[in-house]
């Protein structure tokens, strides 16, 4: 059955994948550094970000993922 999202989700959702914020993301296996409990690691900072990046991982906004990771990234901010 196909969801039909209200004019106040569908902006909402809009607003959520206009996030500014950066994370280190592993292009070979598009996948995002995780904290313990399997969150994605979300950095305010870049040069924080910058930091903490190691091996395979790049420094990207969130607004530069892939739409999947995207997505994970806003069920995970509206949980």
């Amino acid at each position: 059955m196909r969801r039909f999202l209200g004019v106040e989700q569908k902006k909402r959702q809009r607003e959520l994948l206009k996030i500014n914020d950066y994370v280190l993301y592993d292009r070979a296996n598009n996948t995002c550094y995780k904290w313990s409990n399997g969150d994605i690691v979300l950095f305010a900072d870049k040069n924080e970000a910058i930091e903490d990046c190691y091996g395979n991982e790049e420094v990207v906004q969130v607004n530069d993922l892939p739409y999947e990771l995207k997505q994970i990234i806003i069920n995970q901010i509206t949980k």
